[in-house]
């Protein structure tokens, strides 16, 4: 590995944005003559991956299967070992057939699962974008029972109790009994206005946090009794695009977005009140979508312009790393001892930094060293877990492992139509799938499900 004393961050020029140069110090280059990597058309001869219809719903381990929702409409139970289908639930039930529902004989249809199943007590429990919600038996595929929403389910379920509680896109949040599929109760966080999709909810002490929109002027955060369904307080605030919220010790945190001028603004709120304790406005030019991250005493705000560490009681400003112009930040992530950043460049860095200073320990640029041609599939949009002493991070079409104290790069994987899931690492083994292309040259084009080698970074024999 060579380390060079120049920009840390290149120039890009983005669409929606002017060029830009910023620097955070020395950068580490990858020795990408001992790097491995490996291609997705290597499948045939090396080890397990199956044809798959990719989407956001990622992989979960549960009783010795993998499951995972799809593009086809199907729950899938896979095993981990060889790939092979266990058994296959094809949701969209009460659905006519038509391009709306189905397309390209397998893509984003109206009974795609984009949704994260989750398994609990023999059971999976997911949404489908075909307006019903359903509880399978983990064992044997077979339907326990369905729920039919007024519209199309996106997130992941959270189990409280004897309850399953999510959303959909008719604007209403459900509790539904897990055991027999009976509405609890339904609510409609915003009646009479413009039907949107709440956030994904969390709860906490009995008490269902969620946020939803009307318009861009305005958010809405919402406290719920889990058992009951009624309203406990509301917080509404000026700003649109609210981001899912987030506990931590005692307070709700969620970020709004004003458009003009680019503010993303942190609200803290007093969960068993109501109260607002402190918000803190950042730059911003796109939406924040995810929650803030705790870091010992201190909450981190990431937006595309930059990374903010407050004070958790106060909202005092601790840090911050600002870009000098239009340049890009990814999501930021966060382990015991340190803070991850990448920049959405050409040469997709990733940044660790100190939590309590700011001050960049090391960079490093796994998505360097190939051809111009494709190089976005190469750059790193976020960091997916640290195990030990390595880190996974997943760039459009890549996956990668970097050795967490140096950021050099172990290894790089090529997934076929790039990663819209989040990957999961279990058993020294990361599982992911990638995407499914809808039309290209008016075929569709299958991703895969993978099983890579954590160490290696090879296909699993």
């Amino acid at each position: 590995m060579r380390v060079c004393n120049q920009d840390l961050l290149g120039s890009l020029h983005h669409a929606a944005a002017a060029i830009l140069v910023v620097s955070l110090g020395g950068c580490v280059m990858p020795d990408t003559a001992g790097q491995r990597e490996v291609s997705g058309s290597e499948r045939s001869a090396s080890g397990w991956s199956i044809p798959f219809w990719g989407t956001t719903s990622g992989p979960v381990l549960a009783g010795g299967l993998l499951y995972a929702g799809s593009g086809d409409g199907a729950i899938y139970a896979l095993h981990p070992g060889s790939g092979a289908v266990s058994w296959k639930f094809q949701t969209g039930e009460g659905l006519s057939t038509g391009p709306a529902v189905f397309p390209a004989q397998g893509g984003q249809g109206r009974r795609a699962v984009w949704a994260t199943p989750v398994v609990e007590n023999g059971t999976v429990l997911v949404g489908s974008r075909d307006f019903s919600f359903y509880a399978i038996d983990a064992a044997i595929g077979r339907k326990k029972w369905s729920f039919k929403t007024g519209g199309e389910i996106f997130d992941t379920a959270i189990i409280h109790g004897s309850n399953v509680i999510f959303t959909s896109a008719d604007g209403f949040l459900y509790a539904v009994d897990v055991g027999t599929g009976d509405k609890k109760w339904a609510l409609e966080p915003l009646p009479e206005m413009q039907k949107r999709l709440p956030s994904e909810p969390i709860v906490e002490h009995g008490v269902v946090y969620v946020t939803n929109w009307p318009a861009s002027a305005e958010s809405y955060l919402y406290a719920i009794d889990a058992v009951s369904g009624v309203v406990k307080w509301v917080v509404r605030t000026k700003g649109g695009f609210p981001s899912p919220p987030r506990h931590i010790d005692g307070q709700i945190y969620f970020s709004t977005r004003k458009t003009s001028p680019g503010i993303v603004t942190l609200h803290a709120v007093d969960a068993s009140s109501g109260e607002v304790k402190w918000r803190f406005d950042a730059v911003a030019h796109l939406p924040d979508s995810d929650p803030v991250i705790a870091v010992r005493d201190m909450v981190i705000l990431g937006t595309d312009r930059g990374v903010f560490a407050l004070q958790a009681k106060t909202g005092v400003l601790r840090w911050s790393r600002v870009v000098k112009s239009s340049e890009m930040f990814g999501p930021v992530y966060a382990d015991d001892g340190l803070l991850y950043l990448t920049s959405q460049t050409l040469d997709g860095s990733v940044h660790a930094l100190d939590p309590t200073t700011g001050e960049v320990k090391w960079s490093s640029s796994p998505g360097t060293g190939g051809l111009p041609f494709g190089i976005a599939d190469r750059v790193v949009r976020k960091i997916a877990a640290v195990r030990g002493d390595t880190i996974y991070a997943t760039g459009y079409g890549y996956l990668y492992s970097l050795q967490r104290e140096t950021g050099q790069v172990l290894w790089s994987f090529r997934v076929t139509n790039g990663i819209h899931a989040r990957p999961l690492i279990a058993d020294g083994m990361v599982f992911i799938s990638g995407a499914a292309l809808l039309y290209h040259l008016n075929k569709p084009t299958l991703g895969y499900f993978y099983a890579v080698d954590a160490a290696t970074g090879k296909l699993r024999p």
